[in-house]
């Protein structure tokens, strides 16, 4: 048991649910996955990014696209960066 590790994961956590209004979920959740997998242990860049970056193109296509749940895009240029991902994935 690490204590610092829990903190860590408990302030991970705080700061993803803040970033989500902010920067939306398309851009808050692979840092948020990065975050907790380099808290793990992980710290070869390969194996954090990858799982990062397709856990987080999972995620927009199963609610996005299949559940069509409107996720939040964030706010201000965050949110045009959405969309912009949604149309290059062609989620929209």
């Amino acid at each position: 048991y690490h204590e610092a590790r829990s903190i860590g994961a408990i302030a991970l956590l705080v700061a993803y649910g803040a970033a989500i209004p902010l920067a939306g979920i398309a851009w808050a959740t692979p840092l948020f996955i990065a975050g907790w997998l380099a808290l793990g242990g992980l710290r070869r860049p390969l194996l954090v990014g990858l799982p990062s970056i397709l856990g987080t193109l999972g995620v927009l296509y199963f609610f996005v696209k299949l559940s069509l749940m409107p996720l939040d895009r964030g706010r201000g240029v965050f949110e045009q960066a959405s969309v912009a991902l949604y149309r290059l994935l062609g989620i929209y």
